[in-house]
């Protein structure tokens, strides 16, 4: 076991440290001078004691020796983790170091910390208008096209790895190949600049390693003083989705210490660790190995690494359910969640597998674990079983997010006849009305000539009722008709006139039904849905169609159908609201149906910014009059159920849309909400018909029943 001959060592400054170069691999190790002396001195670990066995080993699996692992041979490689190169990063770098003052300088770092500073603190009092916008962007990132939010992710990444790149070229090293890492299936670009590590100074390296940061940080504060600025709805969600995206994924992958990438390197390079994973590892064995009385002699950076080594494992734990999660929900996007589940259930297998493996040893005592107690092995591997048994059989809190519609709950629906055409309409959508004030007036042609032709048939009839009684009296059988007449006819003639007078009464009940009133007092509201369908008429016709202009142009003030349109009887017209109070219709999925019953929780925000009713109504401004402000949330429970029904019957139930196009929900929850003053009898018309976003609480349930739900619907059982 030899060291090999091509490794190339380079001091580091204070020359306690060296780099230790691998051309042929592209790898860099940086380890202590003194350890790579003591390897270059005995070349051999069977002439030294256990602590060069440990660095002989360590020497090994770094790719130092002549000599190779199983594992090195065999090359790790992981389905979640593919790295295929493209072509070297260098000749762009080279062009961007002469812009790169404009992030990198010391001036430039100092006015973007100041931009993000100022814009923070806009953020903060601006926090209401923000965190009501959170509802409108979970809508839009789920409506949002797999493939926009992809792009969106790998342009953000693409500024990082060019940030890398370029501040690689600033200090003189040269970057080297690009390509795409498809990591968990998601593409990203990496770039390789691990040559950064011949520099001597750990302030060079740890600033290539921030330049990522730096530089999707700058795309940060861009996109916060878009959102600032913007007047747009839909660009303020934009901005808010690249803040999320360069904010959250920086901070739980980059900056992250826990994994191997920019901020686990910059800390290693901080606390002078040559491999603070592999270093932590052998702490948490030695502390594993140590009497407990030794336990309080340990070290301040003895326990540090102990920590690390702890969270380190448990956020392994949390990143796996997470991308698991994701590829699920991902796949159910494409209508292929059953291979999503079957590919997540033979990972999971083989993850299961190795940890089986490694409990193993943990119990038997191989390998490492060979110098730990036994009582200490076995009580580790008990805790490792108790907690996963806790972490199946434990019942736990589960919830449904969904979008809900406001809608006031004391109304009386008003149904226009059936027959007819609307001649004029006397109100508008928020006009407060009187009972039996008239609504809008309907005419019907073919009702006007059947009432003439009635009413002429009833003066016939009863001018021959009355010549027949005359005849019947003065025994002329011929005053009528010319012919012979029963003396009876008289009362044949009164039976008609009754039948004709009772058609005429039908008749004229219809035409008194013509004229549309209003049953109670109250408020005008539109009908359920109409302009919900109006909307979802206008985004399908979108192509610039006349029917699109036509819904579009439409006053949202005006009951549809209007003057000069049929009349529609299948559903209300309008409605009148008799109170404020408000209810929420939440649409749910059939899949719930046996656990969201009468009684069950429900929290409901209400977002604070503008968003629209069904009557075409910003609220912001009547929030800011109200003195609302912000999000407001209310905890309810559900007061009906609607019974179970088909997919696009429940959703043109809850959005008045035709029963066309891929609907998911099964029914219907109604909740109540409960009156604070901040919605009146004059605004009402204002929030009926508003989206609130809605957080249904389900029974308790172990993670083992969730599995055997989807290992069933996976062999579709």
């Amino acid at each position: 076991m030899l060291l090999r001959n091509d490794l190339h060592v380079m001091p580091l400054a204070g020359s306690r440290d060296c780099v230790v170069v691998d051309d042929i691999s592209g790898r860099f190790a940086r380890t202590k001078r003194a350890v790579w002396d003591q390897l270059r001195r005995t070349n051999t670990p069977t002439s030294h004691a256990d602590s060069g066995a440990v660095l002989w080993q360590q020497a090994t699996s770094a790719g130092w020796t002549r000599s190779r692992t199983a594992n090195d041979r065999s090359g790790a490689w992981s389905p979640l983790s593919i790295k295929i190169p493209i072509t070297s990063i260098d000749p762009i770098a080279k062009r961007l170091v002469g812009f790169s003052d404009l992030i990198f300088a010391p001036k430039a770092i100092l006015m973007w910390s100041i931009a993000a500073a100022i814009g923070v603190l806009v953020l903060s009092m601006r926090w209401e208008r923000w965190a009501g916008s959170v509802p409108s962007l979970t809508h839009y990132i789920t409506t949002m096209h797999p493939m926009s939010a992809a792009a969106v992710f790998v342009l953000t990444k693409t500024v990082h790895e060019l940030g890398h790149a370029t501040a690689c070229r600033r200090f003189g090293s040269r970057p080297g190949v690009a390509g795409i890492w498809f990591l968990c299936f998601m593409p990203c670009p990496f770039v390789d600049v691990t040559e950064v590590w011949r520099q001597p100074s750990a302030m060079r390296r740890a600033a290539v390693m921030a330049a990522g940061m730096i530089a999707e940080g700058v795309v940060c504060v861009i996109a916060i003083w878009v959102w600032v600025l913007a007047e747009s709805a839909n660009m303020r969600l934009a901005a808010m989705n690249v803040i999320l995206i360069c904010g959250v994924s920086t901070v739980l992958f980059n900056a992250n210490p826990l994994m191997r990438y920019d901020g686990y390197f910059i800390l290693s390079d901080l606390i002078d660790s040559s491999n603070l994973r592999v270093e932590a590892s052998r702490e948490w064995m030695r502390c594993l190995s140590l009497p407990v009385r030794s336990w309080f002699r340990l070290g301040r950076r003895s326990l540090f690494l102990i920590g690390y080594q702890a969270a380190a494992a448990v956020y392994r734990v949390f990143i796996f359910v997470a991308i698991t999660t994701m590829i699920l929900a991902i796949a159910d996007r494409f209508g292929c969640w059953r291979i999503a589940a079957i590919l997540v259930v033979v990972l999971a297998m083989a993850a299961s597998a190795r940890k089986v493996r490694s409990m193993a040893s943990v119990w038997l005592g191989n390998g490492k674990w060979s110098v730990v107690p036994k009582w200490r092995r076995r009580g580790l591997a008990l805790g490792a079983i108790a907690i996963l048994l806790v972490i199946l059989l434990v019942p736990f809190p589960r919830y449904r997010h969904v979008s809900g519609r406001l809608e006031a709950k004391d109304v009386k629906a008003v149904y226009l006849p059936g027959d007819g055409m609307v001649e004029s309409v006397e109100v508008r959508v928020g006009d407060h009305v009187l009972q039996d004030q008239r609504l809008a007036t309907l005419t019907d042609p073919e009702l006007e000539i059947r009432l003439v032709s009635i009413n002429g048939q009833a003066k016939v009839l009863k001018h021959r009722s009355r010549a027949a009684r005359l005849a019947s009296l003065s025994g002329d059988k011929h005053a009528m008709s010319g012919q012979s007449l029963p003396e009876n006819q008289w009362d044949v003639l009164d039976a008609a006139s009754l039948a004709v007078s009772v058609d005429r009464d039908e008749l004229l009940e219809r035409q008194q039904r013509l004229r549309v009133v209003a049953p109670v007092d109250g408020w005008v509201l539109p009908g359920v849905g109409r302009s919900g369908r109006n909307q979802g008429r206008a985004e399908s016709a979108s192509d610039g169609s006349a029917e699109a202009e036509t819904t579009l142009a439409a006053d949202p003030l005006e009951l549809s159908p209007g003057p000069g349109q049929l009349a529609i009887d299948r559903m209300a017209w309008c409605r009148i609201a008799t109170s404020e109070n408000l209810q929420v219709t939440i649409p749910l999925d059939s899949d719930d149906h046996d656990e969201i019953l009468v009684g069950s929780e429900v929290r409901i925000v209400i977002p604070g910014r503008s968003f629209r009713s069904t009557a075409g109504f910003e609220t912001t401004q009547v929030m800011n009059e109200l003195g609302a402000g912000g999000e407001a949330v209310q905890h309810s429970t559900v007061r009906a159920v609607s019974p179970l029904r088909s997919d696009a019957g429940a959703q043109q139930m809850a959005t008045g849309q035709s029963a066309t196009g891929n609907a998911k929900h099964g029914y219907q929850a109604i909740a109540d909400l409960s009156p604070d003053g901040s919605v009146t009898m004059d605004h009402l018309v204002r929030w009926d018909g508003a989206e609130c976003q809605v957080v249904v609480h389900l029974a308790r349930k172990a993670l083992w029943e969730d599995l055997v739900e989807m290992t069933r619907d996976v062999i579709g059982r």
